[in-house]
């Protein structure tokens, strides 16, 4: 973990932004249903749904 805040708060950022993006494509039409059923993608959309 980086020791400033500023750089915490970025390296936040940058996690929010890339799980969105990750569930942007799992949840995308295009995109093979299985991937929905994966334990751990259920598990980080209930994450960014309560955050």
């Amino acid at each position: 973990m980086p020791k400033l805040d500023s750089e915490r708060e970025a390296l936040g950022n940058l996690v929010g932004k890339d799980g969105f993006a990750l569930l942007d494509d799992i949840y995308a039409p295009t995109a093979p249903f299985w991937l929905r059923q994966i334990k751990a993608v259920e598990i980080l959309r209930q994450v960014w749904v309560q955050q």
